[in-house]
């Protein structure tokens, strides 16, 4: 497969690059001083830490992103907030540990040196990929909806860094058609010629499932001439992060709802969310009695909502959250003032942490949908009952690479990510859905 470490790689010239102007950006604070090297040696541990906890706030403002555009004015803002809020962190950290305390004006400088630096390597990463310089051209083999579809993420993905030659049918029959614009070139008797004539770096396998061409020999032929292959299947998950399930056959969501179930990961998840949960119970239980003292003074309704969900197997729950609208007369409801500030802040999924410490909900995983929604998506997305393979969750993949659902296409869209997270569920997947929800919360995005 390419795609993925190509994507890792992508990543790791934006971190080496960044780690070598947070670097410079002290080493310059430091030379201020008359005893920089022994001062700077001093700080080794201040310096790598600083490393980290800038690189984890650039993942989340979404700066490690592989197939962004770099607008100037956005990504400025994203990498001051991103330098700012960790310069804070470490000088907070000097309480802590004395070895990290530092004079103010090697913050000052450092952090007036990292936001140029780290700003103009996201501006060079923009014009190497902009300008297409490292593209590769690809063959896609097949000519249906999945090679077609494929085809479109591919021109439609900024920055994909693939250049498509053409597709490559099954038989001859085809060539020199047309599929959603880009032409059939060959049959896949041909391949080895066309990957010749066309200079292909890759090949993507994007074959209808009933398709009668030996896979087994055409990897054969592929893996003696050298060409990098992957997936259809899995060039979509990398760059849209969803699974394609209208283009797969029965048998392939089948096989994944009895798969997830069997996961080691998901008994480790129950401790992480007693664990977890608890500690954000009581971390975040100021903010809890302030909410609930506001509210007790701006409305005489129940403070809490309460709402049945549909969870794991099916089985239905009580979800609790904040609540944060009133009905002004019989059936219209408006969101009140502090309504509208703590569901922009995400502070009225608080309370869930109770479902979450009952067992009723996970900290990540799809979100519980209520009974109206689930009879609505049972009877239009096939399969639809294989997000119940896991508990809900408080947040998840598709709360934050979606917006909010309003209309069964967004339901659609939401159960792509959601079979994404199904097919990919573990430690590391859930530590980034907890890093894109820490962006929303900061951002005040949320709905």
């Amino acid at each position: 497969m390419i795609t993925s470490s190509n994507i890792s790689k992508r990543r790791l010239f934006l971190v080496f690059f960044d780690i070598c102007a947070i670097a410079t950006a002290y080493t310059f604070a430091f030379f201020l001083r008359p005893d920089y090297f022994s001062f700077a040696t001093e700080r080794i541990s201040f310096l790598l830490s600083s490393c980290m906890v800038f690189a984890v706030l650039f993942y989340i403002f979404d700066l490690y992103y592989p197939y962004k555009i770099f607008k100037p004015a956005q990504t400025l803002i994203d990498v001051a907030l991103s330098v700012c809020i960790g310069s804070v962190i470490m000088a907070a950290s000097s309480y802590a540990k004395r070895s990290f305390t530092v004079p103010r004006t090697v913050f000052v400088y450092s952090t007036a040196l990292i936001i140029p630096f780290v700003y103009f390597i996201r501006l060079a990463y923009d014009f190497i990929f902009k300008y297409r310089f490292l593209d590769k051209k690809a063959l896609i083999i097949g000519t249906g909806p999945l090679a077609t579809e494929i085809a479109k993420v591919i021109r439609d993905t900024h920055h994909s860094g693939i250049e498509i030659a053409g597709l490559v049918c099954e038989s001859k029959k085809n060539h020199g058609d047309q599929k959603s614009g880009i032409p059939v070139v060959g049959g896949i008797s041909e391949l080895v010629s066309l990957i010749d004539w066309y200079k292909a770096e890759l090949v993507i396998l994007a074959l209808d499932p009933n398709h009668e061409v030996s896979e087994a020999s055409l990897m054969s032929d592929l893996m003696k001439k050298g060409a990098s292959v992957t997936s259809a299947i899995h060039l979509f998950e990398s760059i849209q992060g969803e699974v394609p399930y209208q283009l797969l056959g029965s048998h392939y969501l089948l096989g994944l709802m009895s798969q997830v179930k069997t996961r080691p990961y998901l008994k480790l998840k129950r401790f992480m969310d007693l664990l977890l949960g608890g500690g954000l119970l009581l971390i975040l239980s100021p903010v809890f009695l302030v909410t609930l003292a506001l509210m007790s003074l701006t409305t005489r309704d129940s403070l809490f909502f309460v709402q049945d969900r549909i969870g794991k197997d099916g089985k239905p729950f009580r979800l609790i959250k904040f609540r944060s609208m009133k009905e002004i007369k019989k059936g219209k409801m408006v969101i009140t003032k502090i309504g509208q500030f703590i569901r922009r802040y995400r502070i009225d999924e608080i309370p869930q942490l109770i479902n979450v410490l009952k067992g009723d909900m996970s900290l990540i995983g799809p979100r519980p949908e209520i009974p109206y929604f689930v009879s609505r998506s049972r009877k239009r997305i096939p399969f639809y009952d294989t997000v119940f393979a896991v508990k809900p969750g408080l947040t998840g993949w598709a709360q934050v690479k979606f917006r909010h659902a309003t209309s069964i296409k967004d339901y659609n869209q939401k159960f792509r990510y959601n079979l994404y997270y199904l097919k990919n569920v573990s430690l590391s997947l859930d530590l980034v859905i907890l890093l894109k929800t820490i962006r929303v919360v900061l951002l005040g995005s949320g709905k």
